[in-house]
């Protein structure tokens, strides 16, 4: 008569749901990593849809460009835009080169991409993506951050100013 050992069959058995407990989420893990990278192969992603925020485009021809600053904050650029929907205030940001804002002259053909939002009763077309003459400046990100350093911000980093060290 022959006795099993349970001890051998019973760490055989134990031994296989392990296994089984780590190879099957491990399994679906790959599995969704291969049909995310399918999915999102064939699916085609428009400029647009990279934005968090709703988008707008906006164009027209430029009437103005003023700089406003209140106490406390910095500058602020405003492009003032008429279109075919009439004319509208678009917010540029404070970091405005002085190459594009001399590119910003009156009567200049403008196309304008951003949200539009409403302060102090006002509605605003924030700015995210401005092209003059067929370029295309990124003056947000797409979750609203402004893109762009300011020309006296860079110079001054970049000499070490910032750190307290010598131009």
């Amino acid at each position: 008569m022959h006795i099993p050992n349970c001890t051998i069959a019973g760490r055989i058995r134990s031994r296989g749901i392990a296994l089984y407990f780590f190879l099957v989420p491990v399994w679906l893990f790959i599995l969704t990593l291969t049909m995310n990278g399918q999915t999102s192969s064939v699916r085609p992603v428009s400029a647009a849809s990279a934005y968090q925020f709703p988008q707008i485009m906006l164009t027209g021809t430029v009437q103005q460009l003023t700089t406003t600053q209140t106490t406390g904050t910095s500058a602020v650029n405003q492009l003032v835009v008429d279109g075919p929907q009439g004319t509208f205030t678009a917010s540029l940001g404070p970091n405005l080169s002085e190459h594009l804002k001399q590119s910003l002259s009156s009567g200049k053909s403008v196309q304008i991409s951003g949200t539009m939002q409403t302060t102090g009763g006002q509605d605003y077309l924030v700015a995210y993506v401005l092209t003059v003459d067929g370029n295309q400046i990124t003056i947000r990100n797409k979750y609203g951050f402004l893109a762009h350093t300011s020309s006296r911000t860079r110079a001054a980093s970049t000499s070490g100013a910032l750190y307290g060290g010598t131009k």
